[in-house]
C-alpha cells in the first residue's frame, strides 16, 4: 500500500526525482574527466597565462578561461582572475544557453559583448551574480584549433559598462588563434589520459 504523498502516488514528483537522480548520475560520471582536466599544471599555467594577457590587452578588472567538453557539451572554468568563490561556483561548468556572454559564445561559435549587463534583456537571470561579483561589461571570444574545432571560451569582465571598439575587436582576433595554439596540445594530453 503506498502512502499518500510518496512518489509511487504522485507521477509529476516521481518524474521529478527521477529527472533529479539522472542529473546527480550524470554529473558524477563526468566529475573525473573535469578533475582530470584541472589537475593538468602544463594547461592551468598556459591558461593562467592567457587569462592576464587578455585583461592586460584590453584593460580589464577580471577575466577566466573555460574548455569546451564536448562529451557534456559544457565549459569548465580552468583559470581565472580577480573572481571570488560565488562567481567561481556559479560559473563553474556553464551549458549552451542564449543568457551568459559564454554560454551565447559556446551556442554561437562566435564573439559575445555585452556592453551593459543592466541593458541587455537575455542577461537577466545573471544579474544577480554580476552585481555580487562587480562587473558591467563583458566579452566572450571563442578559442578554436587550426581546424577550426571549438576548444573553448576566453572572457573578460569590467567593472564599467564599455563600448568595445573596433581595436578592441581586432586584439582579440589576433590574440585568440595564439591562446588556442597553445591550448591544443595540452587539450589532446588529457583526452589521451581519459581514453586509456
Amino acid at each position: 500500500m503506498l502512502i499518500a504523498g510518496t512518489p509511487g502516488n504522485d507521477p509529476a514528483l516521481l518524474r521529478g526525482l527521477l529527472d533529479e537522480a539522472e542529473t546527480e548520475l550524470l554529473a558524477l560520471e563526468n566529475a573525473s574527466a573535469h578533475e582530470l582536466v584541472r589537475q593538468n599544471d602544463a594547461l592551468r599555467l598556459f591558461a593562467q597565462k592567457a587569462v592576464d594577457d587578455a585583461i592586460e590587452l584590453l584593460h580589464a578588472q577580471f577575466g577566466n578561461l573555460q574548455i569546451y567538453d564536448q562529451s557534456t557539451n559544457a565549459l569548465i572554468m580552468v583559470a581565472q582572475r580577480n573572481f571570488r568563490k560565488p562567481f567561481l561556483d556559479y560559473f563553474a561548468v556553464v551549458i549552451s544557453d542564449e543568457e551568459s556572454a559564454c554560454g551565447r559564445c559556446l551556442a554561437i561559435g562566435e564573439r559575445v559583448v555585452i556592453e551593459d549587463v543592466d541593458n541587455d534583456a537575455s542577461f537577466v537571470r545573471h544579474l544577480p551574480i554580476a552585481r555580487e561579483t562587480g562587473f558591467r561589461a563583458v566579452q566572450s571570444t571563442p578559442l578554436r584549433d587550426h581546424s577550426g574545432r571549438f576548444l573553448g571560451v576566453i572572457s573578460t569582465h569590467f567593472h564599467e559598462p564599455r563600448r568595445f571598439t573596433a581595436r578592441d575587436h581586432e586584439a582579440m582576433d589576433r590574440f585568440a588563434p595564439f591562446v588556442a595554439a597553445g591550448l591544443a596540445p595540452l587539450l589532446a594530453s588529457d583526452q589521451a589520459q581519459l581514453a586509456e
